[in-house]
């Protein structure tokens, strides 16, 4: 079961790729320890899972990191992280174009 808010959406977008939603009435669900390549993930799904991040996260994530971090976890704590960074940068940009220079 995933645990995080990431998490959750992360699966969401891994259930629908991978079609398991017409299954999830069986019981079948994606976890927070599942590896997207052991669930039938492949590149083909990857470059679409990368799309999909993009509109729903709003961050470019590198083909690489998917092969990176496999499972459902580690993804969604990269994602997190790259949110945060996202956000923090954000609000350094809106600090210093508000900043004024003082002169001594």
């Amino acid at each position: 079961m995933p645990v995080t808010s990431t998490e959750k959406l992360l699966a969401e977008l891994w259930s629908k790729l991978l079609q398991y939603e017409a299954i999830a009435g069986a019981g079948v669900d994606v976890a927070h320890h599942d590896n997207f390549f052991n669930m039938g993930g492949h590149f083909l799904l990857v470059t679409q899972l990368i799309t999909h991040i993009r509109d729903k996260f709003k961050v470019e994530l590198p083909l690489r990191k998917v092969f990176e971090f496999v499972t459902l976890s580690e993804l969604a704590n990269y994602l997190y992280t790259c949110i945060w960074v996202n956000s923090t940068n954000e609000s350094m940009q809106s600090l210093n174009s508000h900043e004024e220079e003082i002169e001594f």
